[in-house]
């Protein structure tokens, strides 16, 4: 592969090799075709300008139907290409090798995810990049998180308090492996750790907002599950009910089309939740907050 970062960055990831071999045959595509000089131009663009991501789709997507690939694998392709210049930044900025290392194993996840959604390897939510890309959302430990502006009136418990405005650290779970209570420890520790200097001495105050959160979880998932126990790391200030589930190939991958009767119920979550959907079960979504002084949450 002429790009030997990015065969690494493969490598040190752990792409799977069929994934490998079809970035290395777009590799290949694009030389023979001579297309480099738009790939450059676009990664310099992106990289230096900073444009909305949908900008560059239409010059992304038109390679792609002119290579015969997917879209996905196009747009996974591009990011790739992007990250030897992330990594110099991340080394200009002296933040820890691992921690870009960490952040772009969210590519990983993505690539799965996208093979088992989609059929393809590559990502099919690239405007989800931006914030990896920019230098405004890192992987700490098993958790991702980005300062964002606190959306509510306020909030206040056990000796913190925000209002709204003030700078929380918004927390993404990525789908790569569980979560026991070491490891969710670990990861506020290391955000703690990590925006120590922004926090003057105060707790981090963590949030998030996901379907992990479905405050109604606690009735029909089991007590022993590790997103129990995260949620229960929260105090869940708000929550939807929905009619429909828009997250639920995130549970079912790609048989989340299937006729609800015929869904999988291989793990505890899957059986659960495809109990709940067939029984008419409404889904939804929660806010958390949590305060963490370094040590424990408060």
């Amino acid at each position: 592969m002429k790009n030997s970062f990015i065969e690494h960055l493969m490598s040190k990831l752990n792409f799977p090799n069929e994934a490998k071999e079809t970035f290395s045959a777009v590799e290949q595509k694009i030389i023979s075709v001579q297309k480099e000089q738009i790939i450059e131009d676009l990664v310099n663009t992106y990289m230096q300008k900073h444009p909305e991501i949908t900008e560059l789709l239409p010059q992304l997507d038109a390679l792609a139907e002119s290579l015969h690939l997917s879209n996905y694998t196009i747009h996974l392709w591009f990011l790739l290409i992007c990250t030897p210049i992330l990594f110099e930044r991340y080394l200009e900025k002296n933040i820890p090798e691992q921690i870009f290392w960490d952040s772009m194993q969210d590519l990983k996840c993505k690539l799965i995810e996208c093979h088992e959604v989609k059929g393809v390897w590559g990502v099919f939510t690239i405007t989800w990049y931006p914030r990896f890309f920019d230098m405004t959302r890192f992987a700490l430990g098993r958790f991702q998180y980005e300062p964002i502006a606190f959306a509510y009136d306020s909030y206040e418990k056990n000796g913190f308090s925000v209002k709204k405005g003030d700078t929380v650290y918004n927390c993404h779970i990525p789908s790569c492996g569980s979560m026991p209570k070491e490891i969710r420890h670990d990861s506020y520790r290391r955000a703690y750790e990590f925006f120590k200097n922004e926090l003057n001495g105060k707790p981090i105050v963590i949030v998030c907002h996901s379907w992990l959160l479905y405050p109604a979880h606690k009735s029909f998932l089991p007590e022993h599950l590790n997103i129990i126990g995260f949620m229960n790391d929260f105090d869940i200030i708000h929550s939807v009910e929905k009619d429909s589930f828009s997250d639920i190939w995130r549970v079912f991958g790609k048989d989340h089309a299937l006729p609800l009767d015929q869904l999988p119920t291989n793990t505890t979550l899957r059986k659960a939740y495809a109990e709940r959907l067939i029984s008419g079960g409404k889904t939804g979504e929660g806010f958390g907050v949590l305060g963490f002084d370094g040590e424990r949450i408060l």
